[in-house]
């Protein structure tokens, strides 16, 4: 069996370490709910590139619970990737992913983030018949 990759970043931020080291014990994304063209799972939790944690439900927080992650003194950053599934839609908000707040060891930032996925499908076709010149036509399907 094959775990489902990331193929999304839902969040990217940065923490700045000030006087020393710490320890992050917790990371957590409030959240609006997931919209109907959405379906957002395998959440992952990265630190400057450095995997350290997966969550896969999606609820109305997504919370990496547990944590011991040291954090050096300096500007960290903080991703967040997860497998991200569209389903059609003629409504632009059905793919609107939001991030109402984010919290680090408990504490609240204010920081939020909004994210819109869509799918497209194209038709390719060939337009010219020249031998020198290809032109080539995409067209939204």
């Amino acid at each position: 069996m094959v775990e489902p990759n990331p193929n999304a970043v839902v969040y990217e931020g940065e923490l700045n370490v000030k006087d020393g080291s710490t320890t992050m014990t917790g990371f957590e994304l409030v959240k609006a709910a997931t919209p109907a063209g959405l379906t957002v799972t395998n959440y992952k939790l990265y630190v400057d590139t450095d995997f350290v944690a997966e969550v896969s439900a999606d609820g109305t927080s997504i919370n990496f619970a547990s944590l011991s992650q040291n954090l050096e003194q300096g500007k960290r950053k903080v991703q967040v990737k997860a497998k991200v599934e569209t389903s059609a839609s003629a409504t632009p908000s059905d793919y609107k992913y939001e991030i109402t707040d984010v919290k680090v060891n408990g504490k609240t930032s204010g920081k939020k983030a909004n994210i819109y996925f869509a799918k497209g499908f194209f038709n390719l076709s060939k337009t010219s018949t020249s031998d020198a010149v290809l032109t080539v036509k995409l067209t939204n399907n």
